[in-house]
């Protein structure tokens, strides 16, 4: 049995992971929390069935984590650290989805991981991980011949712009290329609100090279990101 402690259980990101995890077998919600003026509510859930489920929210992750495992936290970079560096001090293991830390904070998280278990990733789909390492290994082999953009288009609720998946795809062609990774523009598309949409975790990112008006070709690393 694994018992979870979710930070940021408020956001769309971890009511999904509870919702999930009650029918997920050998898991149990351990602790739950979010901002502290919402610590002591009753977090109404619905399962894949259709059936409810209440979670009561505690004050802050100290507290959250005395019966958990791995903390799991999708919240904001003022926050992870804090949430992170409890779990440390406790000993427990961390899954990391907040994005928007700085190369300070990643730094942190490194110094964390040399005693506790850590999972960090802008993006937790099997696919785009690939995606990053597709996009450094094709920059590395088009060359300096081509341009790089990161063109994102995602959902008008978003809240870091660029998205912790468009900047690490910018930093793994950075790296394929040998650049600077400021010097790789980034386009926003941010804007959609469509019925059926705002609401879907549907990640659809793809490369690819298209011809530019001005430039001999141009390499577009697209994400479409409806979650």
């Amino acid at each position: 049995m694994v018992s979870i402690c979710v930070a940021g259980a408020c956001g769309r990101m971890g009511r999904r992971i509870m919702e999930l995890s009650i029918l997920t077998e050998n898991t149990r919600i351990a602790g739950a929390f979010d901002l502290s003026q919402f610590a002591g509510r009753d977090l109404q859930l619905m399962d894949s069935r259709g059936m409810p489920h209440q979670v009561r929210l505690g004050a802050d992750a100290a507290s959250q984590l005395m019966e958990a495992d791995v903390l799991i936290d999708f919240t904001s970079a003022e926050s992870c650290l804090g949430n992170v560096g409890a779990a440390y001090a406790s000993g427990l293991a961390a899954v990391i989805g907040t994005t928007g830390l700085s190369a300070a904070q990643v730094e942190e998280l490194r110094v964390f991981s040399s005693k506790i278990p850590i999972v960090y990733a802008p993006n937790m789909s099997m696919g785009v991980n690939l995606l990053f390492k597709l996009a450094r290994e094709v920059a590395q082999r088009l060359g300096l011949e081509y341009n790089a953009e990161i063109v994102e288009i995602h959902h008008n609720q978003k809240k870091d712009s660029p998205s912790g998946t468009a900047v690490r795809l910018a930093e793994q062609v950075a790296r394929g290329l040998d650049w600077n990774i400021q010097v790789i523009p980034f386009l926003d598309g941010k804007g959609w609100s469509g019925p059926g949409r705002k609401d879907k975790l549907v990640c659809m990112p793809f490369v690819a090279v298209t011809w530019s008006e001005n430039t001999r070709f141009l390499l577009s690393a697209v994400v479409n990101e409806l979650n």
